[in-house]
């Protein structure tokens, strides 16, 4: 055979396997969906709202409890951030036990843990038990205004705890997107050309319109959940304030977590967020810093979290497992990672912040602000914001 008949049945060979897919062409990451394509998909079973600001724009869903579903900093053709549950979505019913649709901003109520938890509706608190009350999972809350850039929500309810505590509650939700200027006000940066940017925040205020709150019979206050996309080159960043990270207690849960998934380098935190692995950690006031985030390395989107927090305040227990130590000692952020699905893919993780514990008098309120940045774009201005914001570069958020 000679060397143009062999060169002949080379390209004969290539063009073979890329017929039958032997060859892999580059496709995007399963982890990506247009926020145009989540927009059409949730437009099929409920009517969303829309929010924009210039490229950016966020998707606020009243029927879903008024969640923040999804987010984009480059238009409708641009990344969609948050992790929806198709499967929930399209069955289009309300779940008895509890409806978890997704999103990147929903409102629950603490406490998780102790003997006055909300979650587990009076029954022995064992995993067949626990239950999403539907005070803050399938009542709707009523819009009370709109414009281009901002809702507002409002809804009363009646929630009780474990031990028959009943709490008459008024629940005001406000949410708007950020400007450009406004994020860089907030943030105390510059957003260069080379990046696009998202910014948005709920404000959420609870209202006791019954009795005085006491600690004996438990109390209640707001809590907020984001759900993201998980994938092997996704971390959250939890930075903390001290310097000894030997001091630094981390709150680990669900499942033993080994130094693949969890490291301290650089004054943070850094925990696996690839919805692969059902785990859990948060930490306590004592160490916290108004602000944490996540860096997805496969579809390149720096998140950042700040929210409302006063250090020398107490938290409610995060534990639903501890009920020997009472109403307090709980964590003031979060971040859950999913386990894979059934078909072993991976699936979301979860960015979360709490509000302290409030004893309220009957008309007393309290109110908890949670906010949410993403920058997409050149990667080494996005590895500088990361360095100025949390101390580390992109490079170092990888897990060996």
């Amino acid at each position: 055979m000679n060397r143009k008949t062999l060169q002949q049945l080379a390209v004969l060979v290539c063009l073979v396997l890329l017929n039958t897919g032997c060859v892999k062409k580059k496709e995007k990451p399963v982890t990506f969906t247009t926020f145009l394509e989540d927009l059409k998909f949730v437009e099929k079973f409920t009517k969303p709202i829309l929010l924009k600001s210039g490229e950016s724009s966020i998707l606020v869903t009243p029927d879903y409890e008024a969640i923040i579903l999804t987010s984009t900093t480059s238009g409708n053709n641009g990344f969609s951030n948050g992790y929806l549950n198709q499967t929930q979505i399209s069955e289009n019913i309300i779940h008895a036990g509890g409806n978890q649709y997704g999103g990147e901003d929903r409102l629950w109520l603490a406490p998780l843990g102790s003997r006055f938890t909300l979650f587990y509706k009076q029954n022995p608190i064992e995993d067949e038990n626990w239950f999403i009350p539907k005070a803050f999972d399938a009542t709707p809350f009523s819009l009370n205004s709109e414009t281009s850039t901002s809702l507002s929500f409002q809804k009363e309810v009646l929630i009780t705890n474990n031990i028959g505590t009943s709490f008459n509650i008024r629940i005001n939700r406000d949410i708007n997107i950020f400007s450009k200027t406004e994020i860089e006000k907030e943030l105390n940066i510059k957003i260069g050309s080379a990046l696009k940017h998202v910014g948005f925040q709920s404000k959420n205020t609870i209202t006791n319109i019954g009795l005085d709150w006491s600690e004996e019979k438990g109390l209640i206050t707001p809590w907020v959940l984001g759900m993201y996309k998980g994938n092997n080159k996704s971390t959250a960043i939890f930075p903390y304030t001290e310097s000894d990270s030997v001091t630094t207690k981390i709150s680990t849960y669900l499942n033993d977590i080994k130094t693949d998934r969890l490291i301290r380098k650089n004054g943070n935190v850094l925990f696996k967020t690839d919805g692969a692995y059902r785990s859990k950690i948060g930490l306590k006031p004592k160490n916290v810093l108004p602000i944490f985030g996540n860096y997805d390395g496969i579809n390149e989107v720096l998140t950042v979290i700040t929210f409302s927090f006063r250090k020398e305040e107490r938290f409610l227990s995060s534990d639903d497992r501890d009920l020997e130590s009472g109403l307090w000692n709980g964590d003031v952020i979060n971040s859950y990672n999913n386990g894979e699905n059934k078909d072993g893919m991976a699936t979301f993780f979860e960015l979360e912040s709490a509000a302290h514990g409030k004893t309220l008098k009957s008309n007393e309120n309290i109110t908890h602000t949670h906010k949410t940045f993403h920058f997409t774009g050149d990667k080494k201005e996005l590895s500088k914001l990361c360095s100025k914001l949390f101390n580390i570069e992109l490079k170092d958020l990888y897990f060996d």
